[in-house]
């Protein structure tokens, strides 16, 4: 309205607080009770509970809750606040229901405190954010009564569709949510079918998720600890504090599925260890997984104890991805997972790096991806991958193109880098045969010479005519039985073009000291990013 020339803008509707005092599944007092009367009343109100008597107290449902129409906060948290340690103290039961235990509707809504347990119908979930924008659950437990240990799982604990910029935890024990036992996934993001890609920008930070309350006992969700599929631009862990712990879970403990699930991050977590990294409580299946998803990245985690084919897994379009020496199935999505990114990780060790926590698999499986970077052009960039049954293995077209420099390779039982999947693939004259990265011919190496402070590596390189490689050199306790090293110490790299008849010999010095005995390797890099095996072994020795 207008007053002398003045806008005058009425106040909107004065939030509201609504008392749960009962544990009833409705009437006055009830939850559902206060849902109705939230949604009724347009603004931001907020629930709490004040239920009498001895806490857990819990919420059997008769039937679905009301969903969420209107933005509120929900409050179960003592005194209004999550605190460390603190367990809710109220379950809501959907053991005689069917449906989500809350489903959100609504943009802005903070759902905090609660333990959602037994919504067990297909395609239910603990809580389903459905729609809208920046919604946070915190301090919650999902699938687990309020002891943190008895399993009570949903279908799904916490499921994401249709909505985006959503937060999901904190980085505060706190704030912490404790998401295990569900009957599938941990935490599920989806886009729908019909539109993919509209969900995203979602942030899944400072977790347990397959763990009991104390991030030391399996409590592992049936399938994935978290899965995205067709939802491009989430956030899985970030900083230190925002790391979770995705341990025990059944299948993946993540999987990152779809042409359109891109620019996923996954940094800062624990993948397959105990909360403080240093005991297996590996997943089933492979620590992450993934599948037709291309410019992903996966950043500085511990990915260790896991028993699928790999600790991380690479697939390209194909159905069947990477199990034991069996070659994947083509399958009918033209994505081919190109692009993928991991750097910074320790596959295969404790979070410190001194206890062998080994995959059961591979550490790194590329199968019919191309363009993945594994590690980079700056040591800060390299992996850590030990103790794995290989370090990293290409195959399958057109798996070509993928990067392997700069990290750190050691202890695993087969090769340091398998193209093929199939051990030491020999170098070929010329190097004009195909296959995975090409199968870059590797180095050979003459000598690796300790004198004055330097060691001195010298050899050739035999591959395609007139083209310029980049060759990195390394040195290792001791060389593997096949005779073709690993890589623990990257001792620094050096250009080289091949003549016309594709060969160039090198002679190179570095300012670093070997022990006699230590086994020196290469790898050769194309100019397109494909990287060899590593090399036959030489022993440095003093002259």
């Amino acid at each position: 309205t207008k007053t002398d020339g003045y806008t005058v803008i009425a106040a909107g509707p004065t939030p509201l607080t609504y008392t749960v005092s009962n544990a009833n599944d409705s009437g006055p007092g009830s939850l559902r009770q206060a849902l109705l009367d939230a949604n009724a009343h347009a603004a931001t109100d907020t629930i709490v509970f004040d239920i009498p008597g001895p806490a857990p107290h819990v919420i059997t449902l008769l039937s679905p809750l009301p969903g969420i129409d209107d933005p509120v906060v929900i409050d179960a948290a003592p005194a209004g606040a999550c605190a460390a340690g603190v367990a809710p103290t109220v379950e809501i039961d959907g053991v005689n229901t069917v449906e989500h235990g809350l489903f959100v509707a609504a943009a802005g809504t903070t759902i905090r405190g609660l333990a959602i347990t037994r919504f067990r119908s297909v395609e239910s979930a603990g809580i389903f954010i459905a729609t809208g924008v920046g919604s946070v659950v915190e301090c919650s437990y999902l699938g687990l009564a309020p002891d943190g240990v008895t399993v009570k799982g949903n279908y799904d604990g916490l499921r994401i569709g249709g909505a985006y910029t959503n937060t999901i935890g904190g980085e505060t024990a706190a704030v912490r949510n404790v998401i295990s036992g569900n009957l599938r996934n941990g935490v599920l993001i989806m886009g729908p079918l019909s539109v993919e890609g509209s969900v995203g920008l979602n942030v899944v930070k400072g977790n347990f998720i397959g763990t009991d309350a104390t991030g030391t006992l399996d409590r592992g969700n049936a399938a994935q600890g978290v899965q995205i599929i067709r939802s491009g631009g989430n956030m899985i862990g970030g900083s230190v504090a925002a790391r979770n712990v995705i341990s025990g879970n059944g299948g993946e403990g993540v999987r990152i599925d779809g042409a359109t699930a891109t620019g996923n991050v996954v940094q800062g977590n624990y993948i397959g260890t105990s909360a403080s990294g240093s005991a297996d409580l590996g997943n089933s299946a492979s620590g992450v997984y993934i599948r037709r998803a291309p410019q992903n990245s996966v950043i500085s985690n511990v990915v260790s104890g896991n028993d699928g084919f790999a600790g991380i897994a690479i697939c390209g379009n194909l159905e069947f991805c990477g199990g034991g020496d069996v070659e994947g199935v083509p399958g009918v999505d033209p994505s081919n997972a190109a692009g993928n990114v991991i750097q910074g990780n320790i596959v295969g060790r404790s979070a410190d790096g001194s206890v062998a926590l080994g995959n059961t698999g591979r550490g790194v499986s590329i199968d019919g991806a191309p363009n993945t970077t594994v590690g980079g052009s700056i040591p800060a960039e390299g992996n850590v991958i030990s103790a794995n049954s290989v370090g990293v293995v290409v195959f399958n077209p057109p798996a070509s193109g993928n990067l392997i420099r700069m990290n750190s390779i050691y202890d695993n039982t087969g090769l340091g880098v398998d193209l093929g999947g199939d051990g030491v693939t020999f170098n070929d004259g010329g190097d004009a045969d195909a296959g995975p990265n090409d199968f870059q011919n590797f180095p050979v190496l003459d000598s690796a010479l300790i004198a004055g402070g330097d060691t001195t590596v010298s050899g050739s390189l035999d591959s395609t005519a007139d083209t310029t490689f980049v060759i990195d050199f390394y040195a290792s306790d001791s060389c593997d039985p096949s005779g073709h090293g690993e890589g623990q110490t990257w001792l620094g790299s050096v250009t080289a073009t091949t003549n016309a008849s594709g060969s160039v010999s090198f002679s190179q010095p570095f300012h670093v000291t070997l022990t006699d005995g230590n086994a020196v390797t290469a790898l050769a890099t194309s100019p397109g990013s494909s990287t060899s095996e590593f090399s036959a072994c030489v022993t440095a020795r003093t002259p």
